[in-house]
């Protein structure tokens, strides 16, 4: 895992719920498979700007998630 992993894992945390026992479930996947991308919670909306893709390809997609809307598990 790259750190760009880790950080995403770690801006996303909002996306995810805890079960109670330390373990994070999913809660929504991004459209697009990437690395080396930049994520921030902004209130209840997490954004995930840019990235590469497939190799050394880039893509200037903006991805947000609202946290209130997302489904309850």
């Amino acid at each position: 895992m790259t750190i760009a992993h880790v950080g995403l894992l770690i801006a996303l945390c909002g996306l995810a719920k805890a079960d109670g026992g330390g373990t994070f479930v999913a809660r929504a996947s991004l459209s697009l498979a990437r690395q080396e991308v930049g994520a921030a919670r902004v209130g209840d909306s997490v954004y995930v700007v840019g990235g590469l893709i497939q190799g050394f390809n880039t893509t200037a997609t903006v991805e947000v998630y609202d946290l209130a809307k997302l489904p309850a598990l």
